[in-house]
């Protein structure tokens, strides 16, 4: 008989590997471009099924844009 497991762990990755219990807090937009990067470099070895992760992130990538232009446009309209 296999015993369920109460300690917060799944498979063979245990709760005390710092990589896994604690997510990055910030995820900077050059991180997004390199992920850009490998998904593409899926995409071209082994086909479709990883486009809608490239579409995520280059929706994330394109908001992170665009706020930062309309953040700049009204600095520069309330300087004036």
């Amino acid at each position: 008989m296999v015993k369920a497991q109460a300690s917060g762990t799944v498979g063979n990755l245990s709760q005390h590997d710092p990589a896994m219990a604690t997510p990055p807090t910030y995820v900077s937009q050059q991180d997004i471009e390199v992920a850009l990067r490998s998904v593409a470099q899926l995409i071209e070895a082994y086909g479709d099924k990883y486009w809608p992760i490239f579409e995520r992130l280059e929706q994330e990538l394109e908001a992170r844009q665009s706020r930062a232009e309309r953040l700049r446009a009204a600095l520069d309209g309330y300087d004036a």
